[in-house]
């Protein structure tokens, strides 16, 4: 548990970066752990600590096994347990990964085409969708000349419906 110890200590470090050149720099503490017996208490005291001692606000929560520290709205920290999290628990889905990361649209409705896009774009990390998922969307009229400029004419109108 030592090494555990450290890591949540790496975190911490991360959370409160000193910043020396101001003369009211982020405060930190040593915090020495003699029994460790749960994480989120370790998590709580720490942050409760940096809060007195900072005026910050951070608030730790647990979510599905893994403690998640937030600021205002923002999630600053996520620590999972050794053993991981399912994405299907953690995200609340039966699809577990799949509708969590940035969203690339692309104008048409060709489940050929999109599935390319996919292949694609996956290995950065995208999610990919097509015109199916937006039934309201009105059908672009192609009155380009070029297969270019229908795809561009597509893109462009369905980029400023969809902003």
């Amino acid at each position: 548990r030592e090494q555990e110890i450290y890591q949540i200590g790496q975190l911490f470090d991360k959370l409160i970066a000193g910043n020396y050149e101001d003369e009211n720099f982020n405060q930190c503490v040593n915090i020495e752990v003699i029994k460790l017996q749960s994480e989120f208490a370790l998590f709580q005291f720490a942050c409760d600590t940096l809060n007195e001692l900072n005026n910050r606000q951070f608030k730790v929560l647990q979510h599905q096994g893994a403690i998640l520290v937030t600021e205002n709205d923002k999630l600053l920290l996520v620590h999972l347990p050794q053993a991981g999290v399912s994405t299907a628990d953690f995200f609340g889905q039966d699809k577990g990964l799949a509708s969590v990361g940035d969203t690339i649209l692309i104008a048409t409705k060709n489940e050929g085409k999109t599935k390319e896009f996919r292949k694609f774009f996956e290995r950065f990390g995208y999610q990919v969708e097509n015109l199916n998922n937006y039934p309201d969307l009105p059908d672009v009229a192609e009155t380009g000349m070029t297969f270019e400029e229908n795809a561009r004419l597509k893109a462009e109108t369905i980029a400023e419906l969809t902003g």
